[in-house]
């Protein structure tokens, strides 16, 4: 579902909602399925996916995993499952996810295949048995009494895949806007405010925390000295770490005013007019001043040192901390010189107002070295980061890797060195979790491992 899962991330990002697929085609490790796991793994991810569940029925019944499959936790958390030892797997997370339970009305689909795209296709595609085939009859038939007893939806007869995702898409967008309908439309500093945090929390998940740097951080904020830029290689997580050290410190310090601002993930972020009007428009909100904002350029850069200062003023008075937390100020727009930082006074970011900031090698890197920022940098993920890595982020997705793989990828000083961006990392974790089927990961592992850097990855990437 190359398009039809990015539609329906954004169309949840827009509602501050994540979207995460599960899709069990693959991901249970061979000494779990050795052990007779694999049925109880996939019906505890059903449970922790409701209410909601997309049941793809074609012309295969499936795999019956047979009375070895019933293991002593399954029969004491799943006790009807000892009814259906002639059962697919298949059907039993149908029953388990929908047929069993009424009340995932509204929120369960269904979606059943043209037939005769199965016959065009051959074997692969067709029942396994004229057994089978009288089961997934039966499936059929008993889903349909079900949906219409409870008012499931069920599309029948759709003819390919693409289809198949207009469907979903048109579908799940539906049940997504009932349960998360959008407020109404809040103020424009607002929205921006939400935009930016929905970006950090992306960057949030499946972080692997890396304690020396929050430490870093943690000094420059309690600090008093001049602001502070991390450095690093593209991809190499920059980002990530400013966005879960904003979520850490806003915990342990509530009073405080965090803005975050990551240029490039907004259409206007990389406007550093914009930019500083949206800080005057904060620091106005969180001092309930008065006083008008400038709109003309020149007003906003004789106003700005001012906003500044009516910032760490309340901030000393209440004794919290004004922190602007600005990623990525080598991708300002090239205009106005913004890149060379003369926006920004050289001397305000005294006591508790403290600025943080990243960037890349260049003209906004020498700037900010000429007026004595400190520069930590941010190292590529060492062999031990990259396993807790793999193994989160593919947690996430309810997948697992087995172990012989997890060390090909995160065995970045010999056969893949890029591994060691979390970025490139994530790129590749992401292209080998939509893999179709199982049998072809050692393939696409290889031909991802290949590529050298990001860019010749995204190559691969598009050119599949």
């Amino acid at each position: 579902m190359p398009h039809t899962w990015p539609a329906l991330r954004q169309f949840c990002r827009e509602r501050q909602v994540e979207f995460v697929e599960v899709d069990l085609r693959w991901g249970i490790p061979e000494a779990q399925s050795m052990r007779h796991e694999t049925l109880t793994l996939c019906l505890n991810e059903i449970q922790a996916c409701r209410p909601y569940f997309i049941g793809l029925v074609g012309e295969r019944y499936g795999w019956v995993p047979g009375p070895e499959a019933i293991t002593a936790d399954l029969r004491e958390e799943q006790p009807w499952r000892a009814d259906f030892t002639d059962k697919s797997i298949t059907e039993l997370e149908i029953l388990h996810g929908v047929l069993n339970n009424p009340d995932m009305a509204g929120r369960a689909f269904f979606y059943f295949r043209e037939p005769a795209y199965a016959r065009e296709r051959g074997s692969d595609c067709l029942p396994e048995s004229a057994e089978a085939a009288a089961q997934q009859a039966n499936l059929k038939a008993a889903i349909r009494k079900a949906c219409a007893a409870h008012q499931i939806p069920l599309r029948e007869n759709y003819p390919d895949p693409r289809r198949l995702g207009e469907l979903m898409v048109e579908d799940l967008q539906a049940v997504i806007e009932a349960d998360y309908p959008k407020e109404a439309t809040p103020d424009a500093l607002t929205r921006e405010a939400r935009e930016h945090e929905a970006f950090a929390e992306i960057r949030r998940r499946t972080y692997i925390g890396r304690p020396d740097y929050f430490e870093t951080l943690d000094r420059h904020a309690r600090g008093d000295s001049g602001p502070l830029v991390l450095l690093g290689d593209s991809g190499g997580g920059k980002s990530a770490l400013l966005a879960n050290w904003v979520g850490r410190w806003r915990e342990q310090h509530p009073q405080d005013l965090i803005i975050q601002h990551y240029i490039g993930s907004t259409p206007d972020s990389a406007d550093h007019w914009r930019l500083m009007r949206r800080l005057i428009e904060e620091i106005k909100r969180w001092t309930d001043d008065p006083e008008e904002v400038s709109h003309s350029h020149v007003d906003l850069l004789k106003t700005f040192p001012v906003w500044l200062a009516k910032g760490r003023s309340k901030a000393e008075r209440e004794h919290v901390r004004c922190i602007l937390v600005l990623d990525a100020l080598n991708q300002l727009a090239d205009q106005d010189r913004a890149r060379l930082l003369g926006w920004l006074p050289a001397h305000a970011f005294t006591g508790p107002l403290r600025l943080m900031t990243s960037t890349l090698p260049g003209e906004t890197l020498h700037a900010a070295g000429s007026r004595g920022w400190a520069m930590p940098k941010v190292e590529p993920l060492t062999k031990e980061e990259r396993h807790r890595m793999i193994t989160a982020y593919l947690k996430r997705f309810s997948k697992q890797l087995d172990h012989p793989r997890i060390e090909r990828l995160a065995d970045a000083d010999a056969a893949a060195p890029a591994t060691a961006n979390p970025l490139y990392l994530k790129i590749l974790l992401d292209e080998l979790r939509v893999a179709g089927t199982h049998e072809r990961l050692d393939e696409r592992l290889r031909e991802y491992l290949a590529a050298p850097d990001i860019p010749a990855l995204l190559t691969l990437v598009l050119a599949c």
